[in-house]
């Protein structure tokens, strides 16, 4: 792994550690295996076959929400619940669904 790469594995295994997050909850998330979170978490993943990138992007999201600080709703909690399959790829899809409303709620503001 690159100088970049080992960069961004230790950023990435401080947000981790500080989100309490388990290596096993992150390998359900992104559908690999608890010893792939461990290489990578660890700087030692040398394959770049994109589970590097989902890990990354899986604990930034996570920490995206636990720092906006804002509450969510028992509502949203529960559709979420529902609906999500447990993947990264699910989970960005979703994500593009609820973001792509923020485009709404803008354009009912301006009319």
């Amino acid at each position: 792994m690159d100088e970049t790469g080992n960069s961004k594995a230790v950023l990435t295994r401080s947000k981790v550690k500080r989100l309490r997050v388990r290596q096993f909850d992150i390998a359900i998330a992104c559908d690999i295996s608890q010893s792939q979170v461990s290489r990578v978490l660890s700087g030692k993943s040398i394959k770049h076959d994109g589970a590097f990138e989902k890990i990354c992007s899986y604990v930034d999201s996570m920490d995206e929400s636990v720092r906006s600080g804002r509450p969510v709703s028992k509502l949203l909690r529960d559709a979420i619940n529902e609906t999500w399959d447990g993947s990264c790829d699910h989970a960005v899809a979703l994500a593009l669904v609820i973001r792509s409303l923020g485009a709404l709620s803008a354009s009912a503001h301006r009319n």
